[in-house]
């Protein structure tokens, strides 16, 4: 995208963004030695590498309570294919954060001393997802080429500077240098607790040599170390591999093997790509701060007990139905006390839009305020065949929604992971035209993933032209999950282009379109951004 420098957008205010963010990772590699182990694997038998990788944990877990984790990598083949075996083991800090009734909270190990099943509790504790990306350099045998020409895949490889001669011929020297990005995700760890290590019971097979390692150019280097960051990939996307014919996929294959057969090392790194605990570490928080305000709340009784039986030292009770009447209040103040602390149930409340109201605009806020809030808990709309993540802020799940023309009937779920732990349901009416086309755009992630549409009188709706007097879009996400929505009310003979741009560069993220017809569902397309920038989604011809 060419963007005018002088001109301030909110996506040149994205940019500015990005751009520190990538500052912030260049200083978090250039420092990574502090915190960042890097482990040389030596090829084995069969082309096989073994190994451990460990690393510290940063930002990666706003919880605080992993201090480090270690990888153990096991990489073999079998019939040809490349074969997966991990474990996974990390240990804990001191302490750790939680969020309790929209307030954060940081429990040290020994507070919890005084209470030994919560104690217990935290030694049991396990994160319930975690997803890890290795990535590192790797290093190869030579090739020799004549002058002028280059070796196979000239991207992997670096002139050494040396030269050989055979048969009177002279040849440059070039030796394989590549960078490599792998994704292990969640489905292949298995996890323990603190100090234990789990492996070996989860054997993970990638589909294909293309979906295995991938590799990218050695160009990238920072200060010795690969980065994360975007930047060219070699292997194909899932998408596109996905639409090649079979011999093409035989040739990606084979070709993406050979590189591996190629490799004699890798120096790998490893960090955190996702980190979930669920609820156990904000259940233990909540219940530790039940037991405290309920000992506090009993002393102050004790005290004020106190204060009154000084009162009445001098006085002689003339029988015991004194002591009865103040036993049995105590008794009702001990169930009160019960009674409300055991109420922590999970209360939501959808604050916008109301139900059974009236919309004269399609697009619309969405707020639902709730009670306990969780680094495990994700909030989900679903409405008219869209399935729409929603950002967290103070106790509320905030976002846009995109009506139909008529009734929209919006579910709101809070989910655990695949759980839903609560639903609420409202229905809201838009009252403006149907129109022809639309789509809409959501991702799963944090990212800046825009929506584009081409149309036959060459207008081409977009952040930057929202408006082509045939199509419009109706909003703009610059942060998360979006939604995106490009409307065509009147359709024009000609052919319909829509795609999707990975603005941000985020790898990793998949981004879903739903395209309307008459105001019905046409289809829905999800995409898997690994290297490429853009994506064509759907040509719809009228």
């Amino acid at each position: 995208m060419n963007h005018t420098i002088f001109h301030i957008s909110p996506h040149n205010f994205t940019c500015l963004g990005i751009l520190l963010d990538k500052i912030q990772l260049i200083a978090f590699l250039l420092l990574g030695t502090i915190g960042v182990s890097q482990t040389i694997i030596k090829k084995g038998e069969d082309h096989s590498y073994r190994g451990y990788v460990s690393s510290h944990v940063f930002s990666e877990d706003p919880s605080g309570y992993m201090k480090s984790f270690e990888i153990g990598i096991k990489w073999t083949t079998f019939m040809g294919e490349p074969v997966e075996n991990y474990s996974f083991s990390w240990e804990a800090n001191d302490r750790f954060k939680a969020r309790v009734d929209g307030k954060a909270v940081t429990i040290l190990k020994y507070e919890l001393d005084k209470y030994p099943d919560l104690v217990k509790e935290l030694e049991e504790v396990k994160p319930s997802r975690a997803d890890v990306v290795l990535y590192g350099k790797a290093k190869g045998g030579s090739a020799s080429v004549k002058p002028g020409s280059l070796p196979n895949e000239p991207r992997l490889f670096e002139q050494n500077g040396g030269s050989v001669k055979r048969a009177g011929q002279s040849y440059r020297v070039y030796n394989l240098l590549a960078t490599f990005v792998y994704e292990v995700s969640d489905n292949n760890l298995l996890f323990g607790t603190s100090g234990k290590q789990t492996a070996g019971s989860i054997v993970g097979g990638s589909p294909n040599w293309n979906n295995f390692i991938q590799w990218r150019d050695k160009q990238t280097y920072l200060g010795g170390i690969s980065s994360v960051a975007d930047y060219h990939v070699l292997n194909y996307s899932k998408t596109k591999y996905n639409n090649l014919s079979a011999a093409e996929k035989e040739n990606a294959d084979r070709r993406f093997k050979n590189i591996y057969k190629l490799v004699d090392e890798l120096e790998v790194r490893a960090s955190l790509k996702t980190l979930e605990w669920g609820y156990q570490l904000e259940s233990i928080a909540r219940e530790y701060l039940k037991r405290e305000k309920k000992k506090e709340k009993e002393e102050e009784e004790k005290e004020s007990e106190k204060d009154e039986d000084d009162f009445w030292s001098d006085e002689d009770t003339v029988n015991g139905d004194d002591s009865d009447f103040w036993d049995s209040d105590g008794e009702h103040q001990k169930a009160t006390d019960d009674d409300f602390w055991s109420s922590d149930r999970l209360e939501v409340d959808v604050i916008a839009p109301r139900n059974g109201s009236t919309s004269q605009t399609n697009v619309i806020d969405f707020a639902a305020k709730y009670n306990i809030q969780s680094n495990g808990f994700t909030g989900v709309v679903l409405y008219n065949g869209i399935e729409q993540q929603l950002l967290p802020s103070n106790g509320q799940f905030r976002g846009k929604l995109v009506l139909k023309a008529g009734p929209n009937n919006i579910r709101f779920q809070i989910r655990h992971g695949e759980t839903v732990l609560n639903e609420q349901q409202v229905v809201v009416n838009y009252s403006g035209k149907p129109v022809k086309l639309r789509s809409t755009l959501t991702w799963n992630g944090h990212a800046d993933i825009d929506l584009h549409l081409t149309h036959p009188n060459n207008g081409h709706c977009n952040y930057g032209n929202k408006n082509t007097g045939l199509a419009v879009l109706d909003v703009d996400n610059t942060q998360a999950y979006g939604p995106e929505n490009i409307s065509v009310e009147h359709m024009i003979s000609g052919e319909y282009t829509i795609s999707v741009v990975n603005y941000s560069n985020t790898p990793g993220i998949k981004a879903t379109v739903y395209i309307f017809l008459d105001e019905r569902l046409h289809t829905t397309k999800d995409i898997y951004f690994d290297h490429q920038r853009e994506v064509v989604v759907e040509r719809i011809n009228h």
